[in-house]
């Protein structure tokens, strides 16, 4: 038997500072996923370890272990509407995406995202 957690890597990057960090997702009950912590990381070994190869399908709740940001603290995130991106996010209504400046409003859910495998 595995006891080993499903857990995956989702590259995030920060809406401050633009600067990339991964958010460790762990599946705690079906396709139910708990962000437990953030780390910086470069975007040249996010591509190394191939942090956006796959998806992961469910929903995505903030684990009360997770801090936030490892570079401003926001403790929400958003996926961009136009890329599919993620940013941090300090629960404004309107956000500015991190990797491609789309502005928007906040809606609806995230029910889908890229992921890699575990550190």
């Amino acid at each position: 038997m595995n006891d080993r957690p499903n857990a995956q890597v989702v590259m995030a990057k920060c809406s401050k500072k633009r600067l990339s960090y991964g958010m460790r997702v762990e599946e705690k009950e079906r396709k139910t996923w708990h962000v437990t912590w953030a780390f910086p990381i470069s975007d040249k070994r996010a591509r190394a370890e191939k942090y956006e190869n796959t998806k992961i399908e469910g929903s995505f709740v903030l684990d009360d272990t997770y801090k936030g940001c490892p570079y401003c603290g926001m403790s929400g995130f958003f996926s961009c509407y136009k890329c599919g991106k993620i940013s941090c996010w300090d629960g404004a209504q309107t956000v500015t995406c991190a990797h491609c400046d789309t502005v928007s409003d906040i809606g609806g859910t995230i029910s889908e995202l890229d992921v890699g495998g575990d550190l």
